[in-house]
């Protein structure tokens, strides 16, 4: 059988059209195998054909990212700091505990200390969300003196609780507070049961290690890698590297890999940030066309990073996940243009009901634990909306505790105007456009229905204005 070899432009529609994830993949700076996209594996197995892999949009179903972890689709991949123990060493729970989440998120230094984040290494591409933490300094002398004490401590109440002849009866006057401190805090340990001690003891001393080997200047009893776990479909796969480059240098390089180097915008259906106190190590140029932006926590402002990665030709999201701090927070474009804006939380709510209520948003779900909206605040919205011209299937929802406001609401609507139609936990009234303004409350459903599905809290009562037609 004759095999002609696919010529460029149909090379580019086989690239188009290609699923994102399959089993294996090739990176000659990470590891010979690696979960990952068809189109990455045959690029980089491949080079003949990789200009023309780079140069199709690549399209993703769902994209998420945060620090040490990038999720394409249904591949998970995570990066840790992984630590094994020398041959004969038993493994301490702490660390037994990190390596099989994957590793350590933190980098170590030669005597095991946690090293702070690099957040103040920002390399061109990087992006920085929120407001970072302080540096933390984890081998100080306070430190080391508070461990050493805990350690002394918990031997001193477990030897005591095996051995209670030794326990001896309390001064009547202690040398110093100090002194006085300590008999109590030893107290305190000795009404624990001895396998909790025990415990203690063995997180305590896991934790007092690096001082140790600081002190006698040698090297902790493990060899530490950079590990990364490939979550699949297909299940889990772990590869190793010798650890000779920071967490976030092996991240920065993974992420070049896999985005970098590519003149057209990645196309994404729904892209998701983590953005608590991070810091993204992205290829420069980095921009995403999307239709879905959220967090878990919602978005935070200043937005300035988020934008930087959102593709200029992307003016209107199908739906964005935010938090709220400011009034202005809400004034950015790419947010008042979204199709539907979730408010994920609001302080100072009562004072922001303004901004809220003047929002462009076709569908906009305030969520958080309680609105403290009164029934003239209920009223204002109903009102806005009444008067604003909005187009059908425009919706307004705010999860609720109390039905009482919007009882009363529901009375002044009633009282105010004429037109009203009432019954148990619904009205309406005709807009000013001739159309329909429906305003109700509904239970809250378990488990919650499509519709209700970003109302996390513990809400009884989903409150809805919304504006349908006439019929």
């Amino acid at each position: 059988m004759n095999h002609k070899p696919l010529q460029y432009e149909s090379l580019k529609a086989v690239f188009l059209y290609m699923d994102a994830n399959v089993r294996y993949v090739t990176f000659q700076f990470f590891f010979q195998f690696l979960h990952s996209s068809f189109r990455f594996r045959i690029s980089h197995r491949l080079p003949s054909i990789r200009s023309v892999e780079k140069i199709v949009p690549l399209k993703i179903r769902y994209l998420y990212l945060d620090e040490f972890r990038t999720i394409v689709n249904d591949h998970i991949y995570r990066f840790g700091v992984y630590r094994e123990y020398n041959s004969g060493e038993e493994v301490p729970k702490l660390i037994q505990d990190d390596n099989d989440k994957g590793g350590a998120k933190h980098d170590l230094d030669r005597y095991g200390f946690q090293i702070s984040p690099g957040h103040l290494v920002l390399d061109a591409g990087d992006v920085m969300l929120e407001d970072l933490r302080d540096v933390i300094h984890y081998d100080t002398p306070e430190q080391e003196r508070a461990l050493e004490a805990e350690v002394n401590r918990f031997e001193k109440a477990i030897f005591l609780l095996n051995n209670p002849e030794e326990v001896e009866d309390p001064p009547e006057e202690y040398e110093n507070d100090d002194a006085a401190i300590e008999a109590l805090m030893l107290a305190d340990a000795m009404k624990l049961p001895l396998e909790s001690l025990k415990t203690h003891l063995e997180y305590s001393r896991t934790d007092f290690l690096p001082f140790e080997c600081r002190r006698y200047n040698r090297k902790p009893p493990y060899t530490c890698y950079i590990q990364l776990t490939v979550d699949s479909l297909s299940g889990k796969h772990i590869h190793r590297l010798p650890y000779r480059k920071k967490l976030y240098e092996v991240v920065k390089r993974f992420n070049t890999l896999l985005f970098g180097g590519r003149p057209s915008t990645l196309k994404v259906l729904k892209f998701q940030l983590e953005t608590f106190q991070t810091v993204l190590r992205l290829p420069v140029g980095f921009q995403v066309e999307m239709k879905y932006l959220c967090s878990s926590r919602g978005l935070r402002g200043p937005y300035d990073s988020v934008i930087s990665m959102i593709d200029p030709e992307c003016v209107s999201l199908a739906e964005i996940q935010i938090h709220v701090y400011r009034e202005r927070d809400l004034e950015h474009p790419f947010i008042r243009s979204a199709k539907k804006l979730i408010i994920q939380n609001s302080s100072r709510r009562r004072e922001m009901i303004p901004a809220l209520i003047n929002l462009p948003n076709h569908l906009i779900s305030l969520v958080c634990t309680d609105p403290e909206f009164t029934a003239e605040d209920y009223f204002e919205l109903a009102q806005n909306w009444r008067n604003n011209d909005r187009p059908v299937g425009s919706c307004f929802s705010i999860g609720i505790q109390q039905e009482e406001p919007v009882n009363a609401l529901f009375q002044m609507m009633t009282e105010r105007w004429e037109e009203t139609k009432r019954n148990d936990r619904y009205a309406s009234i005709p807009t000013r456009n001739g159309n329909i303004l429906e305003v109700l409350y509904e239970p809250k459903e378990e488990p919650r229905s499509r519709g209700q599905w970003e109302f996390l809290y513990p809400d009884n009562c989903i409150f809805r204005a919304r504006i349908v037609e006439r019929e």
